[in-house]
Parts: structure tokens; sequence; C-alpha cells
């Protein structure tokens, strides 16, 4: 079979190691620049006579507010909880955690030390998001994901011992450069590729997989050193190179080996100084007092062409949530014990951003054909962070300054931070776990969370599970209103599918829908920040056209 230069391009890229957007520029064959994308600009007065109520004040309420408010529109925000921000949520010293079962964690730590329990990181594609921290001068760092220095563990690889990044990364780099360069000489490229590529590509795949002139890979110092270089003639030792056959077995090739090649995954990356929800902070400290409204759990939407009432009851101080299962801490059906009377707000236009598993429990005139794409999106990710304070063993003794630790046992990541170098103390992550892990790990206990957490951790790093101290275990399932950590349906490329998240996403009378789930960067600020822009935007160009 005929193999073209495209197509031995796209077969590198499947192996991943950054070797097809490499090759491709050995090849020519460069990819299109990226355009910025940039806030939507309204006219100060567009929307003066006309009212907004936003439901929900996680980032995307919160943009949605601030957007509206300044082109003149009356907008009143109703928040569930007794916080904004969502799921972006940072944890402090003093912070209680409470689950819907009604037990609470508190926050042990040293003042300064903070965790992100949402979103950990920016992305440097994300351009709405770096706009609003530009706009509001909240102060970015760089967030460490990829870190050489961090490891790939697996039990049943390696004889169970924890594999540095670098050695796993290039050894497998080196092995498959070997073998494509082989091919070459072989002539097994011979009718696909020209005298001019096939020269290209072997000086390509020397440096790339650093080998020998004979294009074997022999290890490389890219990997690491068994005994590091000193002084004078000293070179140190290298570290020999793991074995081919082990490699494969590990099948490390998922996404724990790729995901920094993921585009919303790749470097940059930054987080605000001091914590995520400084940009929370950023947003409420512009709102007008008043305008957020928390505590008020709507439990009603009447919809119109003509305009909208929501209806809702505010609970009252040391409510605590009544559900039918709580040993499972993940109720099918909740409610309030203490709630206040039914309070009705009309408005022109609604815009919510309530996650559609919410929409369970809201009575709404919404059309069947909406009803049932909603439904569609009404499955949010369990996942689970566990964070701890410790000391900062992972720099001081493993030389490990920031990045992510993978892992095939439960906790599947370890997060080291990237902040606060050479202090005492510093925040771990040692589990970031979805999926049905993370659903078993819904139905534990805080603390046989955190028990698990410190186990597996030592299993990564024998004899440092002890040094940690004073957990936290979040569950973003157990968290009233979050309804989980991000929603678990995106569109694909068919039909079906496609037309079902168009019809999830689609303004309806006088509701519009936002959040990260109305939007192709689920999971990310990105997307929230994204689908409040369009609904504003759709919003000020309807006010527009009915006052032309």
């Amino acid at each position: 079979m005929k193999l073209t230069r495209r197509q031995f391009v796209e077969r590198v890229g499947k192996m991943g190691f950054g070797a097809a957007f490499i090759s491709m520029q050995a090849l020519g064959m460069l990819p299109a620049e990226r355009g910025n994308q940039s806030l939507p600009e309204l006219q100060s007065d567009s929307g003066r006579g006309k009212s907004v109520v936003v439901l929900g004040a996680g980032v995307s309420g919160l943009a949605t507010a601030f957007e509206l408010l300044r082109a003149g529109y009356e907008v009143t925000v109703l928040e569930a909880s007794n916080r904004s921000g969502g799921r972006n949520r940072t944890i402090r010293k003093g912070d209680v955690v409470q689950e819907l079962n009604g037990v609470t964690q508190a926050c042990e730590w040293e003042e300064g030390l903070y965790f992100n329990a949402g979103p950990s990181r920016i992305s440097s594609q994300h351009w709405r998001v770096l706009n609003y921290c530009s706009q509001f001068s909240v102060p970015l760092e760089v967030q460490i994901t990829t870190n050489r220095a961090a490891l790939y563990h697996d039990d049943k690889a390696f004889g169970g011992r924890s594999i540095e990044n670098r050695q796993l990364h290039y050894d497998t780099r080196g092995y498959i450069s070997e073998l494509l360069s082989k091919c070459i000489n072989q002539g097994a490229l011979d009718r696909e590729l020209t005298d001019g590529d096939k020269e290209t590509l072997l000086e390509f795949l020397q440096e790339f997989g650093d080998l020998t002139s004979s294009g074997d890979y022999a290890g490389s110092t890219r990997a690491g050193y068994a005994r590091l270089p000193s002084a004078g003639l000293d070179f140190g030792e290298q570290r020999k190179p793991l074995a081919f056959r082990d490699l494969l077995d590990a099948k490390f090739w998922g996404w724990m080996f790729n995901e920094d090649e993921i585009f919303g995954h790749q470097a940059t990356m930054f987080q605000p100084v001091g914590g995520m929800d400084k940009l929370v902070t950023a947003f409420t400290d512009r709102l007008p007092v008043g305008v957020v409204q928390s505590n008020c759990i709507v439990v009603e939407i009447i919809n119109s062409d003509h305009g909208v009432e929501v209806v809702y009851r505010q609970t009252e101080p040391g409510s605590l949530p009544v559900f039918d299962t709580p040993q499972q801490n993940i109720p099918h059906r909740f409610g309030f014990d203490h709630l206040g009377e039914r309070a009705t707000l009309k408005a022109d236009y609604c815009v919510t951003t309530i996650p559609f598993a919410g929409y369970k429990y809201i009575e709404n005139n919404f059309s069947e054909q909406k009803k049932q794409a909603i439904a569609k999106g009404q499955h949010y990710e369990n996942s689970v962070k566990t964070a701890w304070q410790s000391r900062r063993w992972w720099e001081e003794d493993l030389g490990i300054f920031g990045g992510v630790t993978y892992t095939t046992r439960d906790i599947e990541q370890i997060w080291y931070p990237s902040n606060g170098f050479f202090e005492k103390y510093g925040t771990i992550v040692t589990s970031y776990n979805d999926g049905e892990v993370g659903h078993q790990w819904h139905m534990m206990s805080p603390q046989d969370r955190a028990a698990a957490a410190r186990v597996s951790t030592e299993h990564v790093h024998p004899g440092y599970g002890k040094e940690l101290q004073h957990p936290i275990s979040f569950a973003w399932r157990t968290v009233p209103f979050s309804w989980g950590a991000w929603p678990a349906w995106e569109p694909d490329d068919s039909d079906a599918t496609t037309a079902m998240y168009g019809q999830m996403i689609q303004p309806e009378g006088s509701v519009y829908f936002a959040g990260d789930i109305a939007s192709l960067w689920a999971g990310w600020m990105e997307g929230a920040f994204a689908a409040a822009h369009s609904a504003v935007a759709m919003i000020d160009e309807r006010t527009r056209g009915s006052k032309a």
C-alpha cells in the first residue's frame, strides 16, 4: 500500500511525541495560524429599559451580568448557594466544605496555602479568560502541567516502579525513531518519499530520537542520568534505556502520555496568583451591591415570547439539604428543611446557566423538544480531588517543581504546586479522578477517600504518604447545586448528536442558555465565557431590533 507524505505524518502523529508537527515542519506542511477572539462590544445604553434575570452566579452568570450591566440593562442574578463562582472554587484556611449528606470538612492549613477545587489552569488558547484577567488586573503566573521530572506509575509495569516522565518519553521517542530510520534505510518508503524527503527525514529522526550515527537508539541524556555530571571530567552516568518490550507492555500511550498534546492543554498554561477565585472576586467587586442574590433556589420558569417569570424560594440560615439516599451521598431527589415563601421575579429576558441536571427539579413550560435535549445533557462527571498540606518533599528530596504525575491507580493524577517554591509548606493534590473510579469515590466518606489517596500516593512515592497532612477531599457531585464537575456529554460529528446539541443550546421564547455546556469548551471557563458572550450578543441584537 502506498504511503503518502500526509499519511506518513498522520501515522507518526498517532504515536504522539509531537512527531507529527515536527515532521510537517520538515516537509514544509505547516498548520494555519490561530486567530484572536474578542469580547462583545455593546453600546452603553442599548439595554436601557430592558431587564434580565440571570440564573446562577458561576463565572458564566457573572460575565453575563457584567456585560449586560455595561450595556445599560437592569440585571438580577439568582444564585442557589451562599457563594458566587459556581465550580470556580478555591479552598483556604478556615473554609468549610459541606457535602449533601451534611458531612463537613474544615480546612486547617497554614495561612497562604490554597487549593483550586474546580478549574486549576487557564490555557493560553483561552483568550476570553485571559482578556478578563487583563481587564481586571488579575495577576497571573505560569501553571506547570508538563514536567519531565514528574512520574508515570503502573503497578503492572516496570516492576511497579515509578518512571520519570523524561525517561518514558525520550526512550519511546528514540525507539520509534530507530524503527522509522531503519524503514527508510531499507527502502521501505522509497516509492512514496523523494530522495530529498528521505534525506530530510533521516536527519530529523536522528535528531528527534537522539540516534547513533548508524540509526540505533542506545539511550539518551535527555532521558536523565543515573548519576549527574559534576566538576572537571566527571561526565556523570547516563541512565540506561528502558527495554522497548517493557515500554510496549506498559500501554502508557493513552491520555496519560499525550494529555499535553491536546490543543487546550498545551503550554503555556496560567493560574491567577493566590487562587483561581481571584477572577470571581474581580467580577463580584465590579457588580453593584444587590445584583447577586444568594440562597435563592429556582423552582419554576414560566417562559413566553414576551418575557419570563422566575419563581424561587430563599433558603433560611442554617438550612440543610434533605434527600432520599443519604448513605450514597448522590441524591436522586433533594430539598431543604427550611425554605422561605415563593417569590416571583419578572424580566424581559432570562439567561440560565443552571447545570442541565438541575432542571429535573425545576418546573418549566419549555417545549418537548427542548426538554428532551436538556435531558440528554444531564449527566455530569463524578470527579474527586484530594488535597493536602505537606512539607515540600517533592521539591526538596525529588527535584519535582510543578507538573503532574500520572498513575494507573485510582487516584489517577498527582499535581505538584506551581507556586511557593522553596517555602516550608505546599499544597499537593493526590487524587484527580473521574468516570467509574470517580463514581466509586463519591460513595466513600471524605475520610475514606483521603485514606485511599494516601495509600496510592505511597505506592507512587514510597516513604512520603506519611508526610501528608490535613486532607480536603472534594467530590463535585456531592456539592449542592453543582451536579458534578463538568458536562459528560459532548456533540460528535454525527448529524444526530449535532442536531440534539443545537436544540439543547438554542434560545426558546425569552430564555437563553449559557454555562460551559452551551459551548464546545465544556469543562473550561473559556466555554462558560463563550456561552455568556453568545447569549449577551443575541439578547442585545433582539433588543436593538425591537427598538428599531
